[in-house]
């Protein structure tokens, strides 16, 4: 009998991790979605602001670069982890998850999803299905 590969497990930590939230900020190509992500992240609104101004200048989204929308997302995800530095692993998930699917990235949500509960870390080949 042939042993199934195991698959290394995490800790859930690792889930909704700095390195995790730039993958995903990396695969949101809209600057708006990020914007809307980071609303429905509770993040301030006068911090999403400061970082857009930073990273892309006076004229905001207007004439971002990919690079800057990603910038722009990582950041604010960023931002978002250590607002929730106390909070479980669970509830960031979910919270990550929930924000996700309401600015229509089921995709990415369901990476995230998939990735908690088999307790493996997020990686760049994953997102090849949703795109």
């Amino acid at each position: 009998m042939v042993e199934a590969e195991e698959i290394p497990t995490i800790d859930r930590a690792y889930i909704v991790s700095e390195k995790s939230l730039s993958l995903i900020a990396k695969h949101i190509k809209s600057g708006l979605t990020v914007i809307r992500l980071g609303m429905m992240l509770n993040i301030p609104n006068t911090v999403i602001l400061r970082y857009l101004m930073s990273i892309c200048g006076k004229y905001g989204l207007r004439d971002a670069t990919e690079k800057e929308v990603h910038q722009l997302g990582k950041n604010l995800l960023i931002y978002w982890l250590r607002m929730k530095e106390h909070s479980k692993h669970k509830e960031k998930a979910s919270l990550l998850t929930t924000a996700l699917v309401e600015c229509s990235l089921e995709g990415i949500a369901n990476i995230v999803l998939e990735n908690y509960n088999n307790q493996t870390e997020i990686t760049d080949d994953q997102f090849l299905r949703y795109q």
